[in-house]
């Protein structure tokens, strides 16, 4: 039989569950508004894209309404001094107040603000459900917790008030001299183990867990993760690659086997890299040009480093034969296959015609020079 504390801590999951649940920043946001003026609800929208739009800056709502910067920001500042006295009212802020509580307490105080949001709206996200929620916490909620801005090292960060700055700091470094001294990417499923090895730095935060420490980095802008769910710094070329040769390599070592050009192509413009398109012909002019890849059949390029052969299958046959000495067809069939990617049929007729390579009295075929 249960007892009472393990049904109250359900109860308890239930409740954060249904707030979670039942959160609809869309209703929120026109119950807010309700309580503006025309120009007022506008400016709010637009300045904080409550509508699904992008952003409109101070300029762009005062040559509109043919009014200055500054009275651009009065209206704003009114219109939000309005909205504050609405929420005060409402059981939907005073609900998102605690969902943002319980998933702070359990990240130890600290979350990125993307983060954060995406765990509040999980299947709910949208543009428009994102920055309504942005607004919320930001602007109604601004004095329950610590918003750290964005810098030149981190995006916006949310922090409880009691949570101290500092043992975030540190993990973040401790994160960063592993990757240093590593000098290679570290694969995420492998980062908590290189953490907890490194015991000769000090930490003041011995609570943090695998979740927690894979969170923390979500608003690094020095640490990020590839597509390939490899960690590393944001300037090597295996994180964020700029070159089309660098993406070529990390689709190639993703699917860990020989691959058409247009398939990479594809794979590259999937993966999302940055805004530039990945178009067939540069691909194929790279896997051309750069000697880490090397055509194996048709259209179809590995990384060298697999153990592929260039040149034509004849060519491959005689290198094997006269590295290995004789062979039987079928280990013959198997050691060319190793090294192009071409039909059965084709070895045979490279076999066959070659009139170099004759059969012993063992059954063995072998490479005579002439």
């Amino acid at each position: 039989m249960e007892n009472k504390d393990s049904i109250l801590e359900k109860v308890i999951a239930a409740n954060k569950e249904t707030a979670k649940l039942n959160f609809d920043p869309r209703q929120i946001s026109q119950e807010l508004l309700k309580s503006l003026n025309d120009r007022e609800r506008e400016v709010v929208s637009k300045r904080y894209s409550l509508s699904g739009d992008k952003k409109s800056t101070l300029e762009g709502i005062g040559e509109k309404y043919n009014i200055t910067r500054e009275r651009v920001r009065q209206i704003e500042n009114i219109a939000v001094k309005k909205i504050k006295a609405v929420a005060e009212k409402l059981e939907a802020i005073n609900e998102l107040d605690h969902l943002i509580t319980d998933f702070l307490d359990k990240y130890l105080g600290i979350l990125g603000e993307k983060t954060l949001i995406k765990m509040i709206l999980e299947e709910k996200e949208t543009d428009e459900n994102y920055h309504i929620t942005k607004f919320l916490i930001n602007k109604l909620l601004d004095n329950k917790y610590v918003t750290h801005k964005e810098t030149d090292d981190f995006l916006p960060i949310l922090r409880s008030k009691e949570q101290d700055f500092e043992s975030y700091l540190d993990a973040i470094a401790k994160i960063s001299q592993i990757l240093e001294k590593k000098n290679q990417p570290i694969h995420r499923s492998e980062l908590w183990k290189n953490y907890e090895d490194e015991n000769d730095i000090n930490f003041k935060n011995d609570k943090i867990n695998e979740e927690i420490l894979l969170n923390y980095l979500e608003p690094s802008k020095k640490i990020m993760e590839n597509p390939l769910g490899e960690i590393g710094l944001v300037d090597w070329k295996s994180i964020t690659p700029k070159r089309m040769s660098d993406k070529i390599y990390l689709v190639m070592k993703k699917f860990n086997k020989p691959m058409h050009f247009r398939e990479i192509t594809e794979e590259i413009n999937k993966m999302g890299f940055d805004k530039k398109v990945a178009h067939p012909a540069t691909i194929h002019n790279e896997l051309i040009l750069d000697d880490k890849y090397i055509l194996v059949g048709r259209g179809m390029y590995a990384l060298k480093k697999w153990g592929y052969e260039s040149g034509k299958v004849s060519e491959v046959v005689e290198k094997i034969l006269r590295e290995s000495g004789p062979l039987t067809k079928q280990e013959l069939l198997e050691k060319v296959l190793t090294k192009k990617l071409v039909k059965k049929t084709t070895v045979n007729l490279a076999i066959t015609n070659n009139p170099k390579i004759k059969k012993n009295k063992d059954g063995k075929y072998g490479f005579e020079e002439s």
